[in-house]
């Protein structure tokens, strides 16, 4: 949430206090009661989108960092496997077309490729077992594989849920403006005769301005 949002938002909770303090006297027509209505759920929503969106974006920070760990890890050995396969190549020509260098690919090229190199290398096993690589790295290839999978799937999935909070967000934010114009317009007409009772309202609709910046740029005192 912006920081005008933020004070937009506190200006639409203290128009719903003040709702209850002070208009409980609201005629039970329809076209109000039906706007102060919509408006207080909008009002929930955008908190409650608020919410998600910051908790979607914590996941697709981590996700983000596991995915640069996984990421790490892939290109570790699929450049292992390409210099290996290009010294094995020198007595099987073309040995190498099937272990490319992990460069130049996106996240989901470079899992693709990894899957496909590390199928090659297993039906080859005996050819990298012979120049030095250990069964046991071998048979890690798959785990980083599906590890570098889920970072992809984990923070992918969180960018998607953060946008649609984001938009469920301005869709209520749309909602509780259109319904806190109607509700604005109905009590000044409705009291125009309450100096009190708008007073009270144009106390809690005020929307406070954003600090100003500091005049001067230099704040360090003189010597």
């Amino acid at each position: 949430m912006t920081d005008d949002e933020r004070r937009e938002q506190d200006m639409f909770k203290r128009a719903l206090a003040a709702l209850t303090a002070e208009f409980s006297d609201l005629p039970e027509q329809p076209e109000i009661r039906s706007a102060i209505q919509i408006f207080r759920a909008a009002v929930a929503r955008i908190d409650a989108e608020s919410a998600s969106q910051n908790t979607h974006q914590d996941t697709a920070q981590e996700g983000t960092v596991e995915r640069k760990v996984a990421r790490r890890a892939i290109r570790e050995f699929m450049e292992r496997y390409a210099k290996t396969a290009y010294t094995i190549a020198r007595r099987r020509p073309g040995f190498d077309e099937n272990f490319p260098m992990p460069y130049g690919k996106n996240d989901e090229q470079l899992l693709a490729a990894a899957r496909s190199v590390d199928e090659k290398a297993l039906l080859e096993r005996e050819a990298f077992l012979g120049l030095g690589i250990k069964p046991a790295y071998l048979e890690a290839s798959a785990a980083k594989i599906e590890a570098f999978a889920a970072a992809l799937d984990k923070s992918n999935a969180a960018t998607v849920s953060r946008g649609a909070a984001v938009s469920g967000r301005k869709n209520a934010f749309d909602e509780a403006e259109d319904n806190f114009l109607v509700i604005d317009t109905y009590i000044k007409n409705a009291y125009a005769d309450d100096p009190a009772k708008l007073d009270a309202w144009r106390i809690a609709t005020r929307i406070e301005r954003a600090p100003r910046p500091k005049k001067g740029g230099n704040t360090t005192p003189p010597a």
